[in-house]
């Protein structure tokens, strides 16, 4: 006879894992961790809750690109400095991997910061045509390379 699953709050949930209601809630929106609502708040199960959110501040990567925090640019022009297609920088705009840092004449101005660290991955796995394939999962964070196959 299996145990029925536990749930906790969201607020404890995030707790737990040393995370933001906020990072959980797309998790909860995609399935990854199961949920219910009981009188309008959200639990979660324990057992899908993952051990720990990784976060693109957290990647090394990220910090390489420090000293562009807080400088703002275009869209179109991030697409054209760091050789992107327009569509490309657009869709990680979209997406929450850039953040807007505001709007000058009718233009989306991002954090360069954010463009050049996806920019950084979008170039490295262009290299391995991993067309068809989200380069970053939902908290920014590149995903893994596939591993190549031996033949034997």
């Amino acid at each position: 006879m299996s145990a029925l699953p536990k749930f906790i709050s969201l607020p404890d949930a995030a707790k737990k894992i040393h995370a933001s209601v906020d990072d959980l809630r797309p998790l909860i929106e995609k399935g990854k961790i199961k949920a219910a609502t009981i009188n309008g708040e959200i639990f979660v199960n324990i057992l899908t809750l993952p051990k720990k959110i990784v976060k693109k501040q957290d990647v090394p990567e990220y910090k390489k690109f420090q000293r562009l925090h807080g400088v703002s640019i275009s869209l179109s022009d991030a697409a054209r400095k760091y050789g992107i297609p327009q569509r490309t920088v657009s869709r990680w705009k979209t997406r929450g991997l850039l953040k807007q840092t505001g709007i000058e004449k009718n233009r989306i101005l991002v954090d360069e910061q954010d463009v050049a660290y996806c920019a950084y991955f979008y170039n490295k796995n262009e290299q391995g045509k991993r067309q068809g394939q989200w380069t970053f999962d939902l908290n920014g964070v590149p995903r893994s390379q596939p591993k190549a196959r031996t033949v034997t």
